[in-house]
C-alpha cells in the first residue's frame, strides 16, 4: 500500500459512501499495484481480492484492461475500473463492482468521482488550511444535495447551505426559464438583482465558463441597469454543465472578495452532478406516466392523481366527477382505413378534449378509451364539459363518442369504484344506441347509484 498516499483517508471513505447509493454496487479502491486501499458497500459474495487465492476479480479488473472498461469476471459480475490521478501522476483506481448491467449514469457518477476524491483528500502540505477549508464544505454539502428528492428542494438546500456557509449577501439558482431559486438579504435590491442575474445568466450560458466580477456596479455587462449603482457587491457565477449538457447557473455575489472561489467551483460541479441525476429521475417518471401516443397521462397517471385527491375530497366532502370516453365503432374505423390513420385519430382526439376542456384533466385510458377527471365539480358542470366534447367530435373529427360519467357528491368511494361506476355507465351509453351520456350519480358510498338518465327529477336507485 506504500504506493497509495492520501491526506485524509476517513474523508475518502465519507465521500465514497456518499455517492455509494447513486451507483447501487460496491466501491473499491486500490492501489497502483492492485492492492485494496478500501471498499464501501457490499461487493458481490463470489467477488473477492486478491488475498484470497482464485478470487482475483477487481485486481484483474485494473491489470489486464485500458482505463474505465468495463470488465466482466469469471462470476459475471461487472467491474468498472476508472484511474485516479493527482499531480499528473496516475496513484490507483476506484472500482464499482455491480451484478448486473452498468448504466450509462454510474459510468458517469464514476468518472465524477474519480476526480472529486484527489481533489478533496490529497493536498501539498503547504496548502493544509484551503484543504482543510475544502474537505468540510465538501463533507457537509454533499448530503445536503443528497437529502432533496426533487430539483426544487435540492435547489433551495444547496441555496440555503451556500448562503450560511459562506455568508453571501445573494445566492440564486437559475434552472430554467421559469424556475429560480434565491436567497436574498436585501429585498430593497429588487429589480436590480434579477436583471443582473438575467444578464449574467446568460453570459454563462452563452462561455460555459465561470464569471467573476469585482464590483458589479462597474461591470460593462451590467451597465444600463436602473438604479445599478446600488449593486455593490462582488459577483461570481457558475455554469451547471454535467456531460456538455448545460443545466441553469449559480450566481453568488458578496460583500467582499472572496477567497474560495476555486472551492466554490467544485461545490458547482457536485450541484451539477445532483441535478443530472435528479433530471434523469424526473424524465424517467415522466415517460412512465405518460402514453408514448397522444402524450397524455396514461392510467398509472390517472390512478395516483385519483388516489391523491381522493382521501382529501372525502374529508371535507367534496364532489368528484369521471367521465370515461370511448371512441364509436372504433375497430371499423380502423378496419377500413388501417391502424396508421387510427393512431392519427386517437392523437387528433387527445388534442381536441384538451383544447376544449382546456385546464381539466385528460387521460389516455387504453385502447380507444380515454378519462376526463374534475377534482370538485358538481354532476352538472361534469356533464356540461362532457357534453363539449360529445358535441366536438362530430364537428371537428368527424366520429362519434359515448360517454359514461359518475359523479359521487361528497367523494366516498374509492378510485377503482369512482372508475368502475364510470366504467358501467359508459357500457350502458354504448348499448343504447352510442353517441350519447350516460351519467350515474353517487350521494354516498352507502346510498346506491342513481341513473340520472333514467331517473329524472324523482330518482331511481340502482
Amino acid at each position: 500500500m506504500s504506493d497509495f498516499k492520501v491526506s485524509n483517508l476517513v474523508l475518502w471513505q465519507q465521500i465514497v459512501e456518499l455517492f455509494l447509493p447513486l451507483t447501487k454496487g460496491s466501491i473499491s479502491t486500490l492501489s497502483k499495484s492492485g492492492c485494496v486501499i478500501s471498499c464501501s458497500g457490499i461487493p458481490p459474495e463470489q467477488c473477492t481480492v486478491r488475498s484470497v487465492p482464485g478470487a482475483e476479480c477487481l485486481s484483474e479488473s485494473v491489470d489486464a484492461f485500458s482505463p474505465s472498461t468495463i470488465y466482466s469476471c469469471v462470476h459475471g459480475t461487472r467491474h468498472l475500473s476508472v484511474p485516479l490521478h493527482h499531480a499528473g501522476d496516475k496513484i490507483g483506481f476506484i472500482v464499482l463492482s455491480y451484478y448486473g448491467e452498468l448504466s450509462e449514469l454510474q459510468v458517469k457518477i464514476m468518472l465524477n468521482l474519480a476526480v472529486v476524491l484527489p481533489a478533496a483528500c490529497i493536498k501539498d502540505d503547504d496548502d493544509k488550511v484551503k484543504q482543510a477549508q475544502q474537505l468540510r464544505h465538501l463533507s457537509a454539502f454533499l448530503p445536503t444535495l443528497l437529502s432533496a428528492s426533487d430539483i426544487s428542494g435540492l435547489c433551495r438546500n444547496a441555496a440555503n447551505y451556500l448562503m450560511h456557509g459562506f455568508e453571501l449577501a445573494n445566492c440564486a439558482i437559475i434552472v430554467s426559464e421559469s424556475e429560480r431559486f434565491r436567497y436574498n438579504n436585501n429585498s430593497q435590491l429588487e429589480p436590480v438583482i434579477s436583471v443582473v442575474e438575467d444578464r449574467i445568466c446568460a453570459s454563462v450560458l452563452q462561455a460555459k465558463t465561470p464569471v467573476f466580477m469585482k464590483d458589479a456596479s462597474k461591470d460593462f455587462l451590467t451597465a444600463n441597469i436602473p438604479n445599478i449603482h446600488l449593486f455593490q457587491h462582488s459577483l461570481a457565477a457558475y455554469p451547471l454543465v454535467y456531460n456538455r449538457a448545460y443545466q441553469g447557473a449559480l450566481i453568488v455575489s458578496f460583500s467582499a472578495q472572496p477567497e474560495y472561489f476555486e472551492l466554490l467551483c467544485l461545490l458547482a460541479e457536485q450541484l451539477s452532478l445532483a441535478l443530472s441525476v435528479l433530471n434523469r429521475y424526473a424524465s424517467a417518471a415522466d415517460r412512465a406516466n405518460t402514453d408514448s401516443l397522444t402524450k397524455l397521462p396514461n392510467r398509472a397517471a390517472l390512478v395516483e392523481a385519483l388516489t391523491s385527491y381522493l382521501p382529501d375530497a372525502k374529508s371535507a366532502r367534496k364532489p368528484s366527477s369521471l367521465a370515461v370516453i370511448d371512441i364509436d365503432d372504433f375497430k371499423v374505423f380502423n378496419d377500413a382505413h388501417g391502424h396508421l390513420q387510427g393512431d392519427q385519430l386517437l392523437f387528433a382526439l387527445a388534442g381536441l378534449m384538451q383544447e376544449v376542456l382546456q385546464n381539466k384533466r385528460v387521460f389516455r385510458y387504453g385502447g380507444e378509451e380515454f378519462v376526463l377527471f374534475f377534482p370538485d365539480t358538481p354532476q352538472d358542470d361534469a356533464r356540461v364539459l362532457s357534453s363539449k366534447i360529445l358535441y366536438a367530435c362530430p364537428q371537428k373529427l368527424g366520429i362519434t363518442v359515448s360517454i359514461g360519467i359518475a359523479t359521487c357528491q361528497n367523494s366516498s368511494l374509492s378510485a377503482y369504484e369512482l372508475l368502475n361506476q364510470a366504467d358501467k355507465a359508459l357500457y350502458r351509453a354504448k348499448n343504447t344506441g352510442k353517441n350519447r351520456i350516460v351519467h350515474s350519480l353517487i350521494v354516498d358510498k352507502n346510498l346506491g347509484v342513481i341513473d340520472i338518465d333514467e331517473a329524472g327529477s324523482v330518482g331511481k336507485y340502482g
